[in-house]
Order: structure tokens, then sequence, then C-alpha cells
């Protein structure tokens, strides 16, 4: 796999994890109060995720556009995504990802082009839509009315936020975008991964809150910036790996749209991912 690649496969990793004119911002506070109390009773829900990105480096270009179509339940925890990635010449690729939490313990499956892989994880933070949700809207401030908008779930306020830098680690933490990275690259790389996580700045989030039921229904997070600094320490911490190597972020913006909340579409695991060999057993 060469750099390019490898490094957009780290960027891809790193978000797939990562959420208000002149109303004044006590509406705008209000409503994302009002935002976070609805979410506490939210136990289902079907969501579209989506991220766009533009990474160069060393004369190439990668465009990258993933989108994600996921249907969550809480309690038990289990969740289904179907994932397309689409890497312009670096390729394309469909996953089928399933988690679930049975007999005390994290299971993921996740399939492509017929093969299925099963291991048990310690948190499925990282696929819990509704979990990642809450943790943007306990952490985001600075907030700001910025009008209404018409979604496919009904009219929704608009507000703008800021996640401030001393937020990112609990954020991220919380999201499952370390122990995500962690898997990645390797544990002997976790002083890297805490590093390249410090001192990133603040973090625009846009928030929509449904103005007939107050449930929180999409965020979006410009991280261009972050994941430019984020890229940057990279580099530094490889060393002689990356060598010369320089590396510009276009774009990199996330969102998720919620959609069915508490009405989620129930699926079943297939059968044959179950019956996958387990990953360390």
């Amino acid at each position: 796999m060469n750099l390019l690649r490898r490094i957009t496969v780290f960027a891809v990793t790193a978000v797939s994890m990562l959420a208000f004119a002149s109303c004044g911002e006590t509406d705008a506070e209000n409503i994302l109060l009002q935002a976070q109390e609805k979410s506490e009773s939210i136990q289902s829900m079907d969501y579209t995720m989506n991220v766009d990105m533009d990474l160069s480096s060393g004369g190439q270009t990668v465009s990258m556009a993933m989108t994600g179509d996921a249907s969550c339940f809480s309690d038990p925890m289990k969740m289904k995504m179907t994932m397309t990635m689409d890497m312009g010449d670096l390729g394309s690729q469909d996953v089928d990802i399933y988690a679930e939490e049975t007999d005390g313990k994290f299971v993921t499956y996740s399939g492509a082009a017929g093969s299925w892989v099963k291991q048990e994880v310690d948190s499925l933070a990282q696929y819990d839509g509704m979990s990642s949700m809450k943790v943007y809207l306990d952490n985001a401030g600075s907030l700001k009315l910025d009008g209404e908008e018409e979604l496919a779930s009904g009219p929704a306020h608009k507000i703008s936020a800021v996640i401030s830098g001393d937020s990112m680690e609990e954020v991220l933490n919380a999201s499952g975008v370390m122990d995500s990275m962690m898997g990645q690259l390797g544990t002997e790389y976790i002083d890297m991964i805490k590093v390249m996580y410090s001192d990133m700045g603040d973090l625009p989030v846009t928030i929509w809150v449904n103005k007939e039921n107050g449930y929180p229904v999409k965020y979006e997070m410009d991280m261009t910036e972050m994941m430019s600094q984020m890229m940057n320490k990279l580099m530094e911490q490889m060393g002689d790996a990356a060598q010369g190597v320089t590396v510009d972020v276009g774009k990199m913006v996330l969102s998720m749209e919620m959609n069915n909340i508490n009405n989620a579409t129930e699926f079943e695991i297939p059968q044959e991912a179950r019956d996958a060999q387990l990953i360390g057993a």
C-alpha cells in the first residue's frame, strides 16, 4: 500500500467514528438543552453518515467520498451499516458492518466480497451513532441560532457551535476514535496518537434540532483544519519514514443525519457472519 493510500485510510479511520441569527444565545442554549434531554430517550434510529475529503501528497490527489447507511438499537446494543467508500483512482469498496452486545461481550462482523471477519472488541462506541450525537451535544459551546432549514425529518432549528480544543480529547475518547486508531496503527503507537490529538484547536460544528419534537436530527463538522494539523503531526512522528513528504488536506467534512427515531429498521445478522471464525480464538 503506497504512502498516500495509507494516509488516506488513516484519515478516514480518524473521522469514522467523530456535531447554532440574531435571536440570541439564550434561544440556542434552550434549544440545545432540550435536544440533550430528548437524546436521552432515543432507543433506536436510522442514520446516514457522509464523509467528503480531498487530500494531496507527492503530486497525487485523492478525492474520497464515504457513505454509510445504518440502523442502530441501544438496549441491547446492535448496529447494521452498509458503507460505500470511493477513493477515486485508489479504488472503491463496499462493506457490510454489524455489531452487537451479547452475553456481556461486544462483537463486530465485517463483510466484503463474500468474506466475513468476526472479532470481539472492548467497546462499540465507534459504531454507536446515538452515543456520538450525545457526546457532541454535551461538548458544544459558543452557540448561535442560524435560522431554520427543512430536512427530510421536517423543519429544524440550525445551530452553529464550537467544540473547544480542551474538549477534543474527551470527545475523541468517548466516540471510540482512540481505540479505532490504536486498532489500525497498533498499541505501540499510543504515544504518537496522543501527540497528534494534542493542541488541535477548536472544531466548528453545526447541529440541527427538529422544531416539532426537539430531537437532534443532524450534525455536520468541518474537520479540514483539524485534520491538516493531525497530518502534519503524523509526518513529524513518522520521522525518517516520511522524510520530505508533505500532506495537504483540502477538505474534510463529516455529517450524520438521523431519521426514524425510536422506530429504526429491524435487521438480522447474517448466519454466515455469525459462523465466521472469531479472530484470536
